[in-house]
């Protein structure tokens, strides 16, 4: 198949007792896995499809408490894992500070500029 054509929130079931792993995923869709996963993001960012990927795997919710539960732990781990990146990158932000006096990017160093 190809991945410019297909929307993969078509391939993904709805409820959490459905859910579908990646593996699966990529194997129905002969997808590689990071072509897949960047599928889902642009599914959930562009097209604001609801995906979750709570346990066994990927699923958009339906109305039911268990697929509310599963959004919820969804959330709390999301929000983990980014509270955890944005920890890390202050950190570095801290160690890269510019000097408050470089105000054009001809005074940035040179160490900036190396690939």
């Amino acid at each position: 198949m190809e991945s410019e054509k297909l929307l993969v929130e078509n391939y993904i079931p709805h409820g959490s007792t459905n859910a579908v792993s990646r593996r699966e995923l990529c194997s129905l869709l002969g997808m590689e896995d990071r072509i897949l996963r960047k599928n889902i993001e642009s599914a959930i960012t562009d097209r604001g499809v609801l995906i979750v990927n709570v346990g066994a795997g990927y699923f958009i919710p339906d109305d039911s408490a268990e697929d509310k539960s599963c959004m919820e732990s969804y959330l709390r781990s999301e929000s983990a894992k980014a509270r955890s990146i944005f920890r890390r990158l202050k950190a570095v932000r801290q160690r890269l500070a510019l000097d408050e006096n470089q105000t054009t990017v001809d005074d940035l160093p040179e160490w900036w500029w190396r690939t």
